[in-house]
């Protein structure tokens, strides 16, 4: 995984944005472990995401969900 994440670029989307590989690395750590993964506008300013891996019968990952919120939405939500 390391070294796709050295030979990809990691460009700098929003002041959130996490392109320092060791960090990269800790975060997928964390979100193996926690069973998704999130980010808070680390793309985009005001966008909030979750993705979480849709597994078979076996527990075999075969695709991915992924909700994207606008920060914003939590003024109507509460």
């Amino acid at each position: 995984m390391r070294r796709l994440l050295e030979a990809s670029p990691r460009t700098q989307r929003t002041e959130r944005t996490i392109t320092d590989i060791s960090t990269l690395m800790a975060e997928i750590k964390s979100s193996r472990e926690r069973g998704y993964a999130s980010i808070d506008q680390e793309v985009e300013l005001e966008l909030r995401s979750v993705a979480v891996p849709l597994l078979n019968s076996r527990g075999r990952t075969v695709a991915s969900l992924n909700v994207g919120l606008a920060t914003t939405a939590e003024e109507w939500m509460s």
